[in-house]
């Protein structure tokens, strides 16, 4: 991760990409490039290469195209969110934030599969429905920030 300013460029606009995504369930390409430029520029006044970066955004994109293309499970906005998050965090974060932004959503759904079955007694699925998934990368990016800043 970068200097404290970076970060909280970053964290900031996935504030605002959080509350689009939960309104209106797209992630709007101008963020996402924004978020690029500031991850290239970020790059660029550090020490980290180009390679790395590289790696982080194919370390993002790769894997989650496979799941979208196999399973329509995550959406192309958050796709490219990812990517553009892997420039800024280089590949072992941009995984740690994969791994933990699923782990939250997964923990997210089953206790609210949980609630509505104890307060509505449905056992219906909520599976059909859509999950934003911009909170979740917000919230793990947040923890994964905190960590770095804590260390």
């Amino acid at each position: 991760m970068n200097n404290y300013f970076f970060s909280l460029s970053v964290i900031s606009i996935l504030l605002i990409l959080s509350l689009i995504d939960i309104k209106k369930r797209i992630v709007p390409g101008a963020w996402i490039f924004l978020l690029l430029f500031i991850a290239v520029i970020a790059g660029i006044l550090s020490d980290s290469g180009i390679a790395e970066r590289a790696c982080g955004m194919a370390a993002a994109f790769v894997p989650l195209t496979a799941v979208a293309l196999i399973t329509g499970g995550i959406g192309g906005g958050d796709i490219k969110l990812f990517t553009a998050l892997g420039c800024f965090c280089g590949v072992k974060t941009i995984i740690e934030l994969e791994i933990l932004s699923f782990i939250l959503s997964g923990i997210f759904i089953v206790l609210s599969v949980t609630v509505r079955i104890i307060v509505t007694g449905k056992h219906d699925s909520i599976m059909d429905s859509e999950l934003p998934f911009v909170p979740f990368i917000t919230l793990s990016f947040a923890v994964l920030l905190l960590d770095f800043f804590v260390k």
